[in-house]
């Protein structure tokens, strides 16, 4: 009986928690990357990911060379999808590709290959 007891317990705690991070917005809100490749004569890179409601996502990026002039980039950089939020993984999909990260701390932290973009609130 001990051990039903404790079980229900810790279950109204997770429920708790949950209700609490859903009351206070969860993941949704708009985060920022940067990523700086002026060092090989690349643009310094802004990276904005706005979470939504509905499991959304709108994801624009803008480019600046290291005088912080405009850069024109040589394909669309804006996005939509949908994401996946599962305890501390995050999938972003576009047109049925998809990518994984970490959600931890107010942080998203995705590997793009070539070294990782955390993304902050």
């Amino acid at each position: 009986m001990k051990k039903l007891a404790k079980v229900f317990g810790l279950l109204a705690v997770v429920i708790c928690m949950g209700a609490t991070l859903v009351a206070c917005g969860g993941v949704t809100g708009t985060y920022k990357a940067t990523m700086d490749v002026t060092a090989q004569g690349g643009p310094v890179i802004t990276i904005s990911l706005k979470l939504k409601s509905g499991d959304k996502f709108e994801m624009s990026a803008t480019a600046k060379d290291a005088d912080g002039n405009d850069v024109e980039a040589g394909e669309d950089m804006n996005a939509e999808g949908t994401y996946k939020v599962d305890g501390e993984k995050i999938t972003l999909t576009v047109d049925g590709d998809s990518i994984e990260g970490t959600i931890k701390d107010g942080k998203i932290t995705i590997d793009i290959g070539v070294g990782e973009l955390t993304f902050k609130k």
